[in-house]
């Protein structure tokens, strides 16, 4: 995968801080500007995200994942949510809430981590939004990697069309089966 669209499913995992600050925002200051911007500039994150994952899922490498063993990894999206609304939560200054500067480096530190770890694949925006689905699984090979899918995958011993994200990350090009 690029670095851009590393990038852009990075960006697009601070929409639901978005959501949040417009309404820490509006419920201090009682204007509709900043809210509104901040909302709108959310969905259009949304939106970027449903792109990049269309993209990597049509123009990506392909490889046939077969499944020896799995487990679902969802709960690490919660941790997530948690760190990304952390800034947002209401303190004895309100000015770490609503600070703008400070929202925005905080916002910045834990992007540059996410790139780093190469965790941008718990994306709260992929599990509200489109219902994808995080699992740990191991190939016949014993090799450990992770695999976003939008199906639920119950089965051992199948092959499941992939499109390569990283070394160690695969993205389900399947049909739904809910």
């Amino acid at each position: 995968m690029s670095l851009i669209a590393k990038y852009l499913l990075v960006a697009t995992s601070m929409s639901p801080a978005l959501f949040v600050f417009a309404v820490s925002w509006f419920e201090r200051h009682c204007t509709w500007y900043i809210p509104t911007v901040c909302i709108v500039f959310g969905l259009g994150l949304v939106f970027i995200c449903r792109w990049v994952l269309s993209r990597l899922s049509k123009e990506g490498q392909r490889y046939p994942l077969n499944i020896s063993s799995l487990e679902r990894t969802d709960r690490e999206v919660l941790a997530f949510m948690v760190v990304y609304l952390l800034p947002f939560l209401q303190s004895t200054t309100p000015a770490f809430a609503s600070g703008w500067i400070t929202t925005s480096l905080v916002v910045i530190i834990i992007s540059v981590c996410i790139v780093h770890a190469e965790a941008f694949h718990f994306n709260p925006v992929m599990f509200l939004f489109f219902r994808y689905r995080f699992y740990s699984v191991k190939d016949r090979h014993g090799v450990s990697s992770s695999l976003i899918s939008k199906r639920r995958i119950n089965q051992l011993d199948q092959n499941i069309p992939t499109v390569i994200l990283t070394s160690d990350i695969y993205l389900d090009t399947g049909d739904d089966d809910d």
